[in-house]
Order: structure tokens, then C-alpha cells, then sequence
């Protein structure tokens, strides 16, 4: 898990996506958008088009959340980003945190 500064508040969620640049990789969409604070914050979003059980998207958030949470250190702060899982995402946490390595790496 995310500790709680790096989490992103729900009501920050809508206005990120819509006014925020948009990054692809694989199965992944990253918008990012500069913030005010000394940290970066971040949220993870899978639809239910992704899979109809709930099981499938919770463990494709606790991939992503626990490949941000290794990358935390190396991350640029003050930035607030939203992720966007599609289907196809590798079920290797390494894979994973590849895809998000090469996310931050086209942006920054």
C-alpha cells in the first residue's frame, strides 16, 4: 500500500483527467499533471471492463500500487498522476513495474 501522503483524494481525480497529459504503455495510461505539494500523489483506476470479477481488478491495483510504492524513491515529486489499467496487464509485478519505469522515463 501507498503510504497515505503519496495517495491522491478522490475529488482530485476528475479535474486530473481531464486537464492532465495523457502517456501510454502496454496495457497502462498514465495522465499527470503538476501539483503545489512537495510530494507526488497518485491513484490507480481499473473498470470493469477490465474483468467482471472484483478479484481481478483489486489485484491489478496492488500490482500497480506496489510497483509505485518500489519506484517511490526514484519518482519525481510534485506531480499528481492517475493510472489507468487496461486489459492485458502482465500478472508479473515485475513486468509491471517496468511498464511504469517506462511511463515516468517518456515524461520526464
Amino acid at each position: 500500500m501507498l503510504p497515505a501522503p503519496h495517495r491522491l483524494p478522490a475529488p482530485f481525480i476528475r479535474d486530473i483527467s481531464r486537464t492532465g497529459k495523457r502517456v501510454h504503455e502496454g496495457s497502462l495510461q498514465m495522465v499527470i499533471k503538476k501539483n503545489t505539494l512537495d510530494v507526488s500523489r497518485f491513484a490507480v483506476v481499473v473498470a470493469v471492463s477490465f474483468d467482471k470479477r472484483a478479484t481481478a481488478r483489486n489485484r491489478a491495483r496492488r500490482l500497480v500500487r506496489e510497483s509505485l510504492r518500489i519506484l517511490l524513491p526514484a519518482l519525481p515529486s510534485g506531480w499528481d498522476a492517475i493510472f489507468f489499467v487496461r486489459k492485458g496487464l502482465p500478472d508479473s509485478e515485475r513486468q509491471v513495474e517496468v511498464l511504469v519505469r517506462n511511463l515516468f522515463a517518456s515524461l520526464i
